[in-house]
């Protein structure tokens, strides 16, 4: 039950969460097409030309442009 409560709230909070391209990895994703509510947009991947309607969506750790590296050197007390 607890776990249903952290989703919902995540959802409420509107966490932005980049689109991953399923072929390379890469974050470098933009909507391509935008076809309304009958289909699921497009999708293309920058970096290899990838296009699809299913992106994997990763959560990022931490706040805006904080990353694992940030997040590890304040833990261990080195700023």
């Amino acid at each position: 039950m607890e776990n249903l409560k952290e989703i919902i709230t995540s959802l409420k909070r509107g966490k932005v969460r980049p689109k991953v391209c399923p072929r390379c990895g890469s974050v470098d994703v933009s909507v391509l097409t935008m076809a309304g509510y009958i289909s699921p947009p497009t999708y293309l991947c920058n970096s290899c030309g990838f296009q699809g309607n299913i992106f994997l969506e990763i959560e990022r750790e931490g706040g805006k442009g904080e990353g694992n590296e940030t997040k590890e050197r304040t833990e261990s007390g080195d700023h």
